[in-house]
């Protein structure tokens, strides 16, 4: 009669062993449970809920601009501003004029829609937080480009009730004309209205935060990376981007012998300071054999050259254009180091090295930006009288340094002449180019013509930079016969291939769409000229 009572206390004890057994398992997997559970994937609700949240977040983000814009914006009459005070100005349609911009962004910060008040004589500039002025180019567009030096920026101020002003051009492209909005399709910034009207009409605020510029400019240069900057460039450049030219044959009998021989030596020594991947590469006639020694005397192996390129068949000893470019982009070392970009130069011509940094700017917007990599980079020259006894073997600090001296001795040339073309490859199909004469005029404002024509057709956009603010371009002015090209038989020529092949109306270097612009954090940036209105 005992033994089932045996049995029960058996039960009882393996049953204690289960319960215990199981909260241990509890007590040690438990958390393990509901880690898995947090790591499922969320529900169609939870990602609604997200969606919501983000949407929330973005008005909160709006909600906080236009609360910014209340804070440091505070319309204020005209009368009241001085020289020095921080202004923004909101054009008829409701946006706010900003610097360019470098994306395409709808909207701008409160800084970059910031000008400081500049006042000159009886007349008033707007400067921008990056250094630019407002002003007016040929076309009478409004763009941020120039530098504050000539009249096309300068500007006189009409008032009208509260806070609205009417902005009149004093240069000789917009005088007794009004800044206003072109029209509704576009809406660009022009300075064409004669009258005072609706569309004239900018209100003017004062910006209470005094500190805005300088907190702008301090987050920039915190951000930029110039190391990286300069990887990023070099690997849209490839492994080699030459120089590359068609020098005359020297002649020892010539009377210019001895000036040709300087400006070529000196040339020389100039392209080989520009940095990686940049080196020249000379298109030797099979003739010049004194200009071989020359560059074997100067360069050795780091200057390149080619001897066999295309000649016109009816001018028989003077090159094409399109010959050399596609001479430069054959060449074995262009084939073997992926060359992206080329850059056809004037024999008399010394760059700045900020010219590779520039080319990389460009191809980079290019390709981020518009999604494209055909690009066009030109510029103007600054005419230089050369010292007799220049030395440019200094390293490359200095060399930028002498460069920059030169510059302010001499004078910035006309914008319808081109000396320089910085190509991507896949710009043109070289080999289909018109022959065009080396040396006779037209060639230049045809191409960058034809680049600006491109970019309204289908396909892959053109990107025209125009880079004269960020490439210093010295032109080694030399004797007689400046223009004696023009009055020979391959100008003619050109002049009428180029009418016959699409014109060359648009090819002056103030038509290029982009601009390059150098930024107070040392930082060369391409921004579209005429892109100045954002909410």
């Amino acid at each position: 009669m005992r033994r089932p009572r045996a049995v029960s206390r058996g039960l009882i004890i393996t049953c204690s062993l289960v319960l215990l057994l199981g909260l241990s398992q509890f007590i040690i997997l438990g958390p393990l449970l509901a880690e898995r559970k947090e790591r499922r994937p969320a529900s169609k609700d939870v990602g609604s809920k997200n969606i919501k949240q983000q949407q929330q977040q973005q008005q909160q983000q709006q909600q906080q601009q236009q609360k910014q814009h209340q804070v440091h914006f505070k319309a204020i009459e005209f009368n009241k501003l001085k020289a020095g005070d921080y202004v923004a100005m909101q054009a008829a349609d409701g946006r706010w004029i900003s610097r360019p911009s470098a994306t395409h962004q709808k909207t701008a910060t409160a800084a970059e829609k910031t000008w400081k008040l500049v006042k000159k004589d009886n007349s008033f500039c707007f400067k921008s937080v990056i250094g630019t002025y407002l002003g007016l180019n040929r076309e009478s567009a409004i763009v941020a480009q120039a530098r504050g030096t000539s009249s096309e920026e300068r500007w006189k101020i009409h008032t009208e009730t509260g806070n609205i002003i009417h902005i009149e051009g004093l240069g000789r492209d917009g005088k007794d004309k009004f800044i206003g909005i072109v029209n509704a399709t576009d809406k660009d910034l022009s300075c064409r209205y004669t009258e005072r009207s609706t569309e004239t009409q900018i209100r003017i605020h004062k910006v209470t935060n005094t500190e805005i510029w300088n907190e702008y400019l301090d987050d920039k240069s915190s951000n930029y990376d110039k190391e990286q900057t300069e990887e990023l460039y070099s690997s849209h450049l490839g492994g080699f981007l030459p120089i590359f030219g068609s020098p005359k044959p020297l002649n020892k009998s010539s009377d210019l012998f001895q000036e040709s021989l300087t400006i070529f030596r000196r040339t020389l020594v100039g392209w080989q300071k520009l940095p990686h991947p940049m080196k020249p590469l000379l298109m030797m006639e099979p003739s010049d054999d004194l200009g071989m020694q020359q560059v074997t005397d100067l360069g050795g192996q780091s200057i390149y050259s080619e001897r066999t390129f295309e000649h016109h068949k009816e001018y028989t000893k003077q090159p094409t254009y399109r010959g050399l470019f596609d001479a430069a982009f054959s060449h074995e070392k262009s084939v073997s180091e992926n060359c992206e970009m080329a850059v056809y130069s004037n024999g008399d011509i010394l760059y700045s090295t900020s010219i590779r940094d520039t080319l990389g700017s460009s191809l980079a917007y290019a390709k981020d930006i518009e999604k494209t990599d055909r690009v066009l980079v030109i510029g103007t020259r600054i005419n230089t009288d050369m010292p007799e006894e220049l030395d440019l073997d200094v390293n490359q600090q200095d060399y930028d340094s002498l460069l920059k001296k030169l510059a302010k001795t001499g004078r910035r040339y006309q914008s319808n002449a081109e000396d320089y073309f910085a190509v991507s490859k896949p710009l043109f199909d070289w080999k289909a180019l018109p022959d065009f004469i080396v040396g006779g005029v037209a060639f230049d404002n045809w191409i960058v013509a034809k680049a600006n024509r491109a970019y309204k057709q289908k396909g892959k956009p053109v990107v025209v930079v125009d880079a004269s603010d960020t490439i210093t371009a010295i032109h080694q002015n030399h004797g007689k016969g400046r223009k004696d090209s023009h009055l020979q038989g391959k100008s003619t020529y050109n002049r009428k291939l180029a009418v016959k092949e699409g014109s060359w109306s648009k090819g002056r270097v103030v038509d290029a769409k982009y601009c390059s612009l150098n930024t107070p954090w040392d930082e060369i940036i391409v921004v579209e000229r005429r892109r100045l209105l954002f909410t």
